[in-house]
């Protein structure tokens, strides 16, 4: 019988305080501003959160004004006193003024250990039940010394997220020591640091060594609160997603990371083999950009060379690629125009297979496909030159960040070696090239003038320069 009891991480240095402007800062009050009375909430979306057992308390407090409204359903059925943790968690998840996730109406809760234990049959052996959610909180962190335990656990979640499709968020640690055993060392889960970059960070050493963790950072001041803060946002995108396949978790995570921003950040950086930065992942959580992706609608890609473009900003899920496929996507800047922030994700599940047909066990299998994404000017000939790539071997996740493309046709690349499916998101902007004429009375301008930064955040790289 495996217990994590003690080795579950209550995350306790919650911030008392809400996080006033973090609306301000994900871009949140400017959607709000433009779309007004109709953006979405959450509304008829499905979520859920666990929260861990201490001093005899895991549920938020029911009689909390936040959750005037709502159904909160415990599923553990364990006694519990309200906990203030669980409380915060859930205003900043759905509570009806302090998330950005009112419309969500009904929240199944759980006890960590029994969620994991039980409900994923950690304990039991048993297949793990149904998560029919959507999205799911998980504000705690856990290690232990048994590594092959620590896998299974892993295997079960990502287990759940490929079969159920849910989006699993979870947070990291609160100090530079490296990413937590549960849930950070799996792969089909979403793992949340915060904007500082006071977080546990790195690559992972087990299950898969060498993958980069966090995928996406949120402004707060411990990530229990960064974590509900982009599960909120997951909630009013899956509204907004309803009925299509966007709210696959594969596509949904593609869009929170293609929507995310690097401007906060003097040293954000990743390498062909590195998709994301190691401290502030895919960058800060930004629902602004992520929204225009959803709205932008899905273009499909060409198994040969495509004879259309496909919007500057927007998305698509491919239900099956192969090794013998190919897919491309054009994208057109035209003539007086600068392609800036272009910002592309591509990911995809680790599949799961339980090899064994009986319900009470779990056998996993595990299979990664290796997909690889390059993105070529096609200007003069089709896959003419090659402009940039993301090629990791071990992640499920690649992703291209650059600015500065000129007019001109570009081709996006997507191949793999082993059947899979994909969700694939991008975002761009254009900015007016100036006529020569007028570029030296430009510049006399610009040096006149102060920038505006909200923020500036240098990573703490330990041991690194």
């Amino acid at each position: 019988m495996r217990c994590i009891g003690a080795s579950v991480v209550f995350l306790l240095m919650f911030a008392e305080r809400l996080e006033a402007d973090w609306k301000d800062d994900i871009g949140y009050t400017q959607l709000a501003s433009e779309v007004g009375g109709t953006l979405e909430s959450g509304v008829g979306v499905a979520v859920a959160m666990s929260e861990a057992f201490v001093s005899g308390s895991y549920l938020p407090d029911s009689s909390n004004a936040e959750f005037s409204g709502k159904t909160l359903i415990d599923a553990s059925g364990i006694p519990s006193s309200p906990s203030g943790h669980a409380t915060s968690v859930a205003r900043l998840f759905f509570g009806n003024t302090s998330s950005i996730a009112k419309g969500v109406s009904q929240v199944t809760l759980y006890q960590a250990d029994d969620w994991l234990e039980q409900k994923l049959g950690w304990t039991t052996g048993a297949d793990p039940i149904s998560q029919p959610f959507q999205v799911m909180n998980h504000s705690w962190v856990g290690n232990s010394a048994d590594d092959a335990e620590m896998i299974d656990a892993l295997q079960r979640v990502d287990y759940v997220v490929n079969r159920d499709d849910v989006l699993m968020l979870a947070g990291t640690s609160n100090s530079n020591t490296g990413v937590p055993d549960l849930l950070g060392h799996g792969y089909n889960a979403m793992i949340v640091g915060k904007t500082d970059g006071v977080h546990g960070w790195g690559s992972t050493t087990m299950n898969g060594s060498g993958r980069t963790r966090p995928d996406i950072v949120a402004p707060a001041s411990v990530t229990s609160s960064s974590t509900p803060m982009v599960a909120s946002a997951a909630a009013l995108l899956h509204e907004v997603a309803a009925g299509t396949d966007a709210a696959r978790s594969e596509t949904m995570r593609a869009v929170l990371m293609a929507g995310a921003t690097k401007e906060e950040f003097a040293s954000w950086d990743r390498t062909t083999t590195r998709p994301i930065d190691d401290v502030f992942g895919a960058g800060e959580l930004n629902v602004y950009n992520s929204y225009q992706i959803l709205k932008a609608g899905e273009f499909d890609g060409s198994n040969t060379a495509p004879t259309f473009s496909v919007g500057l900003t927007g998305w698509d899920y491919v239900s099956a690629i192969t090794p013998v496929d190919t897919m491309y996507y054009n994208f057109d800047v035209a003539q007086g125009q600068m392609l800036d922030k272009f910002s592309i994700s591509l990911n995809w599940n680790l599949e799961v297979i339980d090899t064994d047909p009986s319900a009470l066990v779990f056998s996993a299998e595990t299979h990664l496909a290796n997909l690889s994404m390059r993105l070529y000017n096609s200007s003069d000939s089709f896959l003419g030159s090659l402009v940039d790539a993301s090629l990791s071997p071990v992640d499920n996740v690649e992703h291209i960040y650059i600015s500065g493309l000129s007019a001109g046709t570009y081709t996006l690349q997507i191949n793999t070696d082993r059947a899979t499916d994909y969700g694939l998101a991008w975002r761009s902007s254009l900015t007016a090239v100036p006529e020569p004429s007028s570029l030296i009375v430009l510049s006399l301008g610009v040096a006149g003038m102060g920038v505006y930064k909200r923020r500036r955040i240098t990573r703490l790289r330990l041991g690194k320069n």
